[in-house]
């Protein structure tokens, strides 16, 4: 029973522990391949990944209609429609990555700030 329950543990930080990596290295282009995946879990990644950094952007900051992100690493901003959600930003994200080649050369993080820096910009 031990031995069963050893090897559970050790298999379940083996997956989080390779999801981690897995995230921190990220391309564009394996973002954009679990994007457009046909698995659900790949997918779910995908969304997972750029409401991640949605997350982790966001500010207090308000303007007309929407919210201020910005990429404290970076110091790239952008402002979310208050109409806009995850799902769209994905779809925005993915557009942007297919309509660019050069962007398959970069980070999914750079992929995605950029992205929406483009897309969703602050009105001054």
């Amino acid at each position: 029973m031990n031995n069963v329950l050893l090897a559970a543990l050790f298999l379940i930080f083996g997956l989080s522990w390779s999801q981690t990596s897995r995230s921190m290295d990220l391309s564009s282009s394996q973002l954009m391949a679990s994007c457009s995946s046909a698995q659900s879990e790949e997918q779910a990644f995908c969304i997972g990944y750029i409401g991640g950094v949605l997350a982790g952007s966001k500010t207090t900051q308000k303007i007309s209609g929407g919210t201020v992100f910005k990429h404290s690493a970076s110091g790239v901003s952008w402002c979310k429609p208050e109409k806009q959600n995850l799902i769209e930003a994905t779809n925005i994200i993915v557009k942007f990555f297919h309509g660019n080649k050069s962007n398959d050369k970069t980070n999914a993080l750079m992929l995605v700030i950029g992205a929406l820096e483009i897309e969703w910009p602050c009105d001054n």
